[in-house]
């Protein structure tokens, strides 16, 4: 978590202002990059890249398997909106795009509900969490 550290402002307000341009820098260079291979690619992957820069580099947790558990949960959401806007579009372009956004949203939730066992027994976040527990 960015936190201001009153003994080194400078270097508080530099990192305030660092780890923003790189996550939106470095989303930017991902996309570019799959752009190259193809369109469909930098579309699926942006919000998941964005999303893990920022828990990378604000958040700042410390397991990689939290990452992979969390770029594996946005890919499928993605998908399932994706595979959901093109069923809608079939039906009408303006229902699509009306709905796009809710079914991101339920599907964030729903898929993130259904993992949470996944980040419970294999992440080490986790399991010092059930240690924790079991001891209170």
């Amino acid at each position: 978590m960015l936190k201001y550290d009153p003994k080194s402002p400078i270097l508080s307000w530099l990192r305030l202002i660092l780890c923003p341009c790189i996550v939106v820098c470095g989303t930017a260079g991902a996309v570019y990059l799959l752009w190259r291979i193809h369109w469909l690619a930098a579309l699926a992957t942006a919000v998941p890249v964005w999303i893990l820069l920022a828990d990378l580099f604000v958040t700042g947790r410390k397991s990689v398997s939290w990452y992979l558990l969390d770029f594996v949960r946005h890919l499928i959401a993605l998908a399932g909106v994706a595979a959901g806007v093109r069923f809608l579009w079939n039906i009408y372009w303006l229902l699509c795009l009306i709905a796009a956004l809710p079914i991101l949203i339920l599907l964030m939730n729903v898929v993130g509900f259904l993992t949470l066992p996944l980040y419970h027994h294999l992440t080490p976040e986790g399991r010092a969490s059930a240690r924790a527990a079991l001891e209170l």
